[in-house]
Parts: structure tokens; sequence; C-alpha cells
């Protein structure tokens, strides 16, 4: 089965806020980076695993590893072909919005059991989380929001045959 491309662009109104979300998508990514490479970059020159890896054990933190190889080079590349308005890029936009929206409440679900549990807790980074949460919900809100009611029509391929015959 393949997709016609431009439909998903289509579907979408001219007033759909491509450039906001561009920015966004890449102002997400360059936060992340920024805050998995104050952790690893100055530990790394050092020649030194980060007081996180120490604490919990591991070798690696797959989260910043995962983030830095998948989720971030993802949010930056949807941003630049949304800015150039590429078909994908809208479909990949609301995928990573939603994602961005669901992950900040999971990680403050996360800090609830934390509080719960009697753990420490970063009231800056709880903030931050609570804004990302907001800015996140409201812009996939608004992106989705810029779906036509009607999608564009869509071939449909011919049907295969039930038989074939001999």
């Amino acid at each position: 089965m393949t997709t016609e491309r431009n439909v998903i662009k289509t579907s979408f109104t001219a007033r759909t806020p491509v450039k906001a979300v561009s920015i966004y998508l890449v102002v997400i990514a360059a936060l992340f980076y920024a805050l998995w490479l104050s952790d690893a970059l100055p530990a790394s020159l050092a020649g030194q695993p980060t007081q996180g890896l120490i604490d919990a054990g591991t070798p690696t933190n797959f989260v910043q590893v995962l983030d830095m190889a998948w989720l971030l080079p993802a949010l930056v590349i949807t941003a630049v072909g949304l800015w150039r308005k590429q078909p994908i890029a809208y479909t990949l936009a609301g995928a990573l919005l939603t994602y961005a929206a669901l992950l900040t409440l999971a990680v403050l679900s996360m800090v609830v059991f934390m509080v719960q549990a009697g753990q420490p807790v970063v009231v800056p980074q709880v903030v931050i989380f609570v804004a990302l949460f907001a800015v996140s919900s409201g812009i996939v809100i608004g992106y989705l929001k810029n779906l036509k009611s009607s999608p564009a029509s869509v071939p449909t391929p011919s049907p295969l045959p039930t038989a074939i015959p001999l």
C-alpha cells in the first residue's frame, strides 16, 4: 500500500503554523541537546563517567543515547522539512508534537510517584516540564486544528482478485 505524500500536505489548511511548529521543534531539540551535553561532555572530556552513571551503576545513560541518536535528530529533520513544506514532515510533525506532549506528561507522572515515595525532586525542572507540557499540548492542538474537516481525495487501489485463476 502506498501513500500519496501530497495528500497529507493538502489535508492541512493554509493557516497551519508550519514556521512556528518548526521553530518549536528546533527549540525542543536544542534544549535537550544542551541538557544532555552539559552532563555528558564535561565528564567525557575529563575521562570520567557522569555522577548520574556512577549513582545508577550503568555504563551509559540509555535515555541520552536514544534521545541524541533518534529523537532529537528526528525533531530537527522534521522541523527543516516542515519549514520547507515537505509533505512527509506534516505527518511527522503531528506525531512528534504528540510524542513531546505525552513524554512531558509521563515525566510529570514520574515526579508525582517520586514525591509519594519520598524521593527528592528538582523543583525548577518540574516547572520546566509543566511549561513544556502546556506549550506542547497547545501547539499540537493548534497544529491539528488546521486539518481540513474532509480530507483530500486519496486514490483507491484496485481490489485484488479473491482467487487466482488457473
